[in-house]
């Protein structure tokens, strides 16, 4: 009699190959329910327990329901739609709290070209804090969450960076992280406020001086560039570089060399770039007030770090771990869950660095008890947000361009405040409302001189 063969389960084939990843890692049915997991994602995510069975969600956030139904993304759902791998950052559930986690999801095809299941690589991430830190970016939002997937991605290569924000927003602490992560962590983190410095200083600082290079200059000086040789530089601010330092700081990278003032001798500094600023590079190149190739040099890899209006779901998380920053105040006073609420409703247009000052001024007021609603300065308790049912839209359907504009158009004739308040009250830079305004504005001259419209 011939041996029958059994067809072997998927627990059975992919054991050795759970078993083999470096990471935790778990085999998903196209029902989400977990078929096979490997010890690392046991010891990690379950205590050592046995998860096969459960549906992913169940373990892993210890949820009812799928993440789509939070509006969230799920990056087996993004694989059943396009058959390819996805990756996203998800806050799970662990025996040690809630963590970031970096998902890779890819689809496992069976011989017939279908989808059979699914291999789940899940990493903890260590960049930023889900819980109240002291010392980690802090949140666990969907734009968070966002953000943290381009950090973890650009952060362990040698790419440029460039990070944009609105001011207040915590780009310096993004652009320590990605330090931080990267093969230069061990090595020096040189921030440079390009605001802070003049024309003249700038030069000066950044490249460095001999000896007697200038009067008073008894002893020579490491610059910025200098002392970021293997390390990170980083830049904040630098659309506010003048067109001079441009040249220079272009040269510099393009090269690598650079000549310390009084020095003779080009010196070479191998770092990498990170810069920041709160306006688009790419509209200040347009204007004419920043050079387009330099642009190019240093736009490396985006990130863009949400406002604190974009994430206001994080802002008692932000609340907590402020407040254990702020080491004057003890004992820490209580925040009442109505002061929450006002502050989840405020826009801050500071973000969070305009919440510390909120949280200062508040417990302050409070005199170290119960920080309530009436403690809060006067601009957070008025609700700025336009209300959806104050909204009114009439006439035909148009594209949303021609709308972008008709709108622009009619908040600049409500606006009783200056064109930066403006801007910030529409969530753009200042030079892209000028922008905007200035062709809307070309763009009704121009319908005023058409010939047709004079009548003969």
């Amino acid at each position: 009699m011939k041996e029958q063969r059994t067809r072997p389960t998927p627990n059975g084939r992919f054991t050795a190959l759970l078993e083999a990843i470096p990471e935790a890692a778990i085999l998903l049915g196209t029902d989400r329910t977990i078929v096979a997991s490997n010890r690392h994602f046991r010891s990690v995510f379950s205590e050592g327990q046995e998860v096969e069975g459960r549906s992913c969600y169940q373990v892993s956030h210890c949820r009812d329901q799928p993440c789509e139904s939070r509006s969230e993304l799920c990056p087996l759902q993004r694989c059943l739609e396009t058959g390819e791998p996805a990756r996203t950052v998800h806050v799970h559930r662990t025996p040690e709290g809630d963590v970031h986690t970096s998902v890779l999801m890819r689809p496992l095809l069976n011989e017939h070209g279908a989808i059979d299941n699914f291999l789940e690589i899940l990493k903890p991430l260590k960049i930023a804090s889900a819980t109240a830190s002291r010392d980690q970016l802090v949140g666990r939002s969907p734009r968070f969450n966002r953000m943290l997937e381009d950090l973890e991605l650009v952060g362990p290569t040698e790419r440029a960076v460039s990070i944009f924000g609105e001011a207040g927003t915590g780009k310096e602490l993004v652009a320590r992280a990605v330090h931080e992560i990267s093969p230069r962590a061990h090595r020096a983190f040189v921030p440079v406020d390009c605001a802070a410095l003049h024309e003249w200083q700038f030069e000066r600082e950044l490249f460095g001086h001999t000896r007697g290079a200038f009067p008073g200059a008894a002893e020579a000086r490491t610059g910025f560039v200098g002392a970021a040789d293997g390390g990170t530089l980083f830049l904040k601010e630098v659309e506010s570089l003048s067109s001079a330092v441009q040249v220079k700081l272009l040269r510099l990278l393009e090269t690598g060399f650079f000549i310390p003032e009084g020095a003779t001798q080009p010196q070479r500094s191998e770092f990498r770039l990170i810069c920041s600023s709160t306006e688009s590079l790419e509209d200040l190149a347009a204007a004419g007030r920043f050079r387009d190739d330099l642009r190019h040099q240093i736009g490396g890899f985006p990130i863009t770090v949400p406002a604190l209006r974009d994430r206001a779901a994080d802002i008692p998380l932000l609340v907590e771990s402020l407040l254990s920053r702020l080491e004057k105040l003890q004992p820490r006073p209580e925040i009442d869950p109505g002061t929450l609420k006002a502050l989840q409703a405020y826009d801050f247009p500071g973000n969070v660095r305009e919440l510390i000052h909120v949280l200062e001024h508040a417990c302050l007021m409070a005199d170290g008890d119960v920080v309530l609603p009436e403690h809060l300065p006067s601009d957070c308790l008025a609700d700025r947000r336009v209300p959806r049912s104050n909204l009114k839209f009439e006439g035909d359907i148009v594209p949303l361009s021609e709308a972008e504009e008709l709108y622009v158009a009619w908040a600049g004739e409500q606006a009783t405040g200056s064109q930066k308040q403006l801007a910030r009250q529409l969530g753009i830079s200042e030079r892209t409302l000028y922008r905007k305004l200035r062709r809307i504005r070309r763009a009704g001259s121009d319908e005023a001189e058409d010939p047709h419209d004079v009548d003969p």
